[in-house]
């Protein structure tokens, strides 16, 4: 059963701003340890030291999120936690809507449901200071279970995430939140998500298009995107099939076309190239 008490949060940086540590502060007064697990090149240990109850793990260099994320698994089993939050560095959470979250997973009694989330809301500036619910629009359904949902403000058993061997390293980024939630299910598990629970992203700046639905990535971003997404379609075909998978491979390589951007659709074929070669891991430029 979830126990608050043995509930860490895990953050994965990546060149993190004092914004990122303003958004850990949001939250980290609910648990007892917060593991940042730094992927980036550079030493950021002073910004972690803001956060009273943090504990920083540098993996001085990018090592891909799901390294980082079983980094921070691995650290919250051996200090004795049974749970963690896995956030990302650009989200926050509203206190009200945190205690409302906890409150809705302690009702929770079916004992395969082992991963909770929020619904997330994207907005274009930082969420600190400026986090906006609209609580009025209440869902008739208050919880819904899902084949996936996304990694940050998912609150996982770790007893869970041992028996599918973790997150998989071999996708690096892209994917690797939906494959582990893919995993849960096949296992058996339930994921849960509460429909009047909002958790408030950062979200870049999109570029409008004639699509309804934009691709806003890089080429490097569409090379993992691609690769991982035909794993996906190996590996779960079901779940590839049912979640739109193939429409937004269809989308993104139609508007890299209309914009000329031949670059990206480089890294698209790169992409759909290593997945054949069974080329995994980081991105080498010489896998073209």
């Amino acid at each position: 059963m979830f126990d608050l008490n043995k509930t860490a949060v895990i953050v994965i940086w990546f060149n993190p701003k004092e914004t990122d540590v303003e958004n850990i502060k949001t939250y980290s007064s609910h648990f007892k340890k917060v593991f940042i697990v730094d992927n980036s090149d550079i030493d950021n240990s002073a910004l972690a030291l803001k956060i009273s109850n943090a504990v920083y793990i540098p993996n001085n260099s990018n090592l891909g999120i799901a390294a980082a994320l079983n980094t921070g698994c691995k650290n919250a089993l051996e200090n004795g936690f049974t749970w963690v939050m896995t956030m990302d560095q650009d989200s926050a959470w509203d206190s009200l809507q945190l205690t409302s979250f906890f409150d809705l997973i302690f009702q929770t009694k079916d004992p395969a449901v082992i991963s909770f989330a929020p619904v997330h809301r994207n907005e274009l500036k930082s969420v600190v200071g400026d986090i906006k619910f609209q609580t009025e629009k209440k869902s008739e359904q208050s919880e819904i279970f899902r084949q996936k949902v996304m990694t940050s403000g998912n609150i996982i058993s770790l007893e869970a995430w041992l028996k599918v061997n973790g997150f998989n390293e071999t996708l690096f980024i892209d994917e690797v939140d939906h494959e582990f939630c893919f995993k849960l299910t096949h296992a058996g598990y339930k994921i849960c998500e509460f429909q009047n629970v909002i958790m408030i992203h950062t979200l870049g700046a999109v570029k409008k298009t004639i699509l309804p639905r934009p691709c806003k990535h890089s080429g490097v971003r569409l090379f993992y995107i691609f690769r991982n997404m035909l794993y996906i379609k190996k590996t779960f075909p079901l779940e590839f099939k049912s979640n739109g998978y193939k429409k937004y491979m269809i989308y993104a390589v139609i508007q890299k076309t209309l914009e000329f951007r031949f670059k990206d659709l480089s890294y698209i074929r790169q992409g759909i190239k290593a997945f054949k070669n069974n080329q995994f891991g980081a991105y080498k430029c010489n896998s073209q």
